[in-house]
């Protein structure tokens, strides 16, 4: 995936976000300012005692592709 900042034309390249995610979870997330997922992520980790987790990658292209998008970036 790529996104393109159209304020100052900054251009990041998103690779291999399951692997990412699945090994430092929300704190991926959060490097990529993708914030929602980053408290849904926590709370839903604390209720399913950490299961979650091997779940929530599945999910973590989707989910920085939200907080990108919502931030105003375009998808290139």
């Amino acid at each position: 995936m790529r996104f393109r900042d159209p304020v100052n034309d900054r251009t990041i390249e998103i690779h291999n976000s399951f692997l990412w995610t699945l090994v430092f979870g929300p704190l991926y997330w959060a490097k990529h300012e993708a914030w929602l997922p980053v408290i849904i992520g926590i709370v839903v980790g604390f209720f399913t005692v950490g299961l979650a987790w091997l779940i929530l990658p599945i999910f973590a292209q989707m989910a920085l592709r939200y907080g990108y998008r919502a931030r105003g970036w375009e998808e290139a």
